[in-house]
């Protein structure tokens, strides 16, 4: 039977990986390894891969066939020297990302063949109704999604920069600006009255079965 991981109502803080541990130096708080991964109404704070490690500053995914669900998350402050500040999607993985929030996360290593600030996709991702805002890549490369060697189908989300991702902005509900959001540096992420996001979310793409 496949293996899965079910994940919901979690924090993970300020968790690290400095040094290769059976042959990974990647995934700061979850490796998602060969295995279905579900996660929901959850926060990743201040995760960190080393800048000579690898990806995925909170999630490392990885499995052909197996799929990481996130769904009504936030990753703040998560940082990866490759790749992936938040979380990698490697080659013959796929996710699902709904209803959730990208803010402050870093790709830290200048090599210009690294990016991606907040996720880095190489094979295939499916993000909706999701916010991303304040992502940086030290590379130059994608500050908030690096598509550039995956496929990517993306609904009704804010980012303030396109850049790399493969989203096409003004397209499928797709907008670009400030989320305005309550106090970013207080770390209340709740919206403004006026943002730009309120009521541009669709319904249809909240996922019925996340767990």
């Amino acid at each position: 039977l496949p293996k899965s991981l079910n994940i919901i109502s979690c924090a993970f803080r300020n968790n690290s990986v400095t040094s290769s541990t059976g042959g990974f130096t990647a995934g700061g708080a979850i490796v998602s390894y060969y295995t279905n991964t579900a996660i929901a109404n959850s926060y990743f704070l201040g995760n960190e891969v080393a800048q000579d490690g690898n990806c995925g500053g909170a999630i490392h995914h990885e499995g052909g066939g197996y799929l990481l669900k996130v769904c009504n998350s936030v990753f703040i402050d998560n940082k990866a020297g490759n790749c992936g500040g938040a979380i990698i999607i490697t080659s013959g993985s796929s996710a699902d990302i709904s209803n959730s929030t990208f803010v402050g996360n870093e790709q830290t290593d200048a090599d210009p063949s690294s990016g991606g600030g907040a996720l880095r996709v190489f094979t295939s991702l499916t993000i909706n109704n999701c916010i991303l805002s304040g992502n940086t890549a030290a590379s130059g490369n994608a500050p908030n999604i690096n598509s550039s060697s995956g496929t990517i189908t993306a609904n009704n989300n804010l980012l303030d920069d396109y850049t790399g991702s493969g989203i096409t902005v003004n397209t499928n509900g797709n907008i670009q600006g400030d989320p305005l959001f309550v106090d970013e540096v207080g770390g209340d992420y709740r919206l403004q009255a006026g943002s730009p996001c309120i009521n541009t979310g669709d319904d249809q793409y909240i996922p019925v079965d996340v767990l």
